[in-house]
């Protein structure tokens, strides 16, 4: 996968989680992604994923992400920062290692079509 195609599926990530669009994730998150930031009792998989975004939505019905960066490195990994922004409605479910961040580097790593593509995100 050459570096700009990693950069648009980081884009279409980070814009399908702004809109809301759980269905738009599909084409990019492996049905068994590994999410090293997870909230508490999340899911495996991109349905875990999924559950992240649903608690996020609740706590910010608002959130978007703004993408600072995205560079591609090596031949199959992506490191993004993003900066999310929403209005606080209700408490939110921390990561399960109770680390939270505000905004940050964002490691990516979406192979479509290779059994070991996943989304990772690190504080």
């Amino acid at each position: 996968m050459q570096s700009e195609e990693r950069e648009i599926i980081y884009l279409q990530v980070i814009y399908a989680i702004s809109r809301n669009d759980r269905e738009a994730l599909d084409p990019f998150l492996a049905e068994h992604l590994i999410d090293h930031n997870p909230i508490t009792g999340q899911s495996a998989g991109r349905a875990g994923f999924k559950e992240w975004m649903a608690s996020a939505r609740m706590s910010f019905p608002d959130l978007h992400g703004r993408v600072e960066a995205a560079i591609s490195a090596g031949d199959d990994h992506l490191v993004g920062r993003v900066t999310w922004l929403g209005t606080q409605q209700v408490p939110f479910r921390a990561p399960s290692h109770a680390q939270t961040c505000d905004a940050g580097g964002d490691p990516f790593n979406a192979l479509r079509g290779r059994e070991n593509r996943r989304v990772v995100g690190h504080c």
